[in-house]
């Protein structure tokens, strides 16, 4: 018989001696089925990651200072990010969700540690790949203990979306 909790398996009855089998389709549905009883975790990491993809939009456009034309690897990286981040978007939408309260964490710890390196280095810092750089080195706030604390806001970003929906690709990205 088929026991009406969500295992690794789903039972799907053949109708014919009221027996019942294991399809391997209808198992693949388990994850996608378990998530829908995880939906306040999914939509807090989902907003937790349009928070931080968002302040990383701001802080591209308003925060940090251009010289000149942006160079190629201001534009590579104006380029790549948007197109990660939205693969990061559709894959918490769609893909079942594995810690995502371990995620939210890392998507707080990345939005705090933004958001303190901006108040510390506002007007400061010119954007990446361009000139002048700074005449001395920024050594207060999150730069006491981290020397790029911008970029590692990134990466827990990032981490936190492989974190969210175990999908191998998000590390990559990572």
């Amino acid at each position: 018989m088929c026991s009406s909790d969500l295992d690794m398996s789903i039972c799907v009855f053949t109708g014919t001696g009221g027996g019942s089998i294991t399809s391997p389709i209808a198992a693949s549905f388990i994850p996608l089925l378990a998530s829908l009883h995880a939906p306040a975790g999914r939509v807090a990491a989902l907003t937790a990651a349009l928070v931080c993809f968002g302040s990383f939009a701001w802080g591209m456009v308003r925060h940090f200072r251009r010289a000149g034309c942006p160079s190629a690897l201001l534009l590579s990286i104006a380029l790549a990010a948007p197109v990660s981040a939205i693969l990061q978007i559709f894959a918490l939408i769609w893909m079942p969700p594995r810690w995502p309260f371990f995620a939210l964490a890392l998507y707080a710890g990345s939005a705090l540690l933004f958001w303190w390196a901006v108040s510390v280095t506002r007007g400061k810092l010119v954007a990446c790949g361009q000139e002048p750089v700074a005449d001395r080195v920024v050594a207060d706030g999150p730069y006491r203990w981290i020397r790029h604390p911008f970029y590692a806001a990134y990466n827990l970003t990032w981490i936190a979306g492989f974190a969210a929906t175990g999908w191998w690709p998000l590390a990559v990205s990572a």
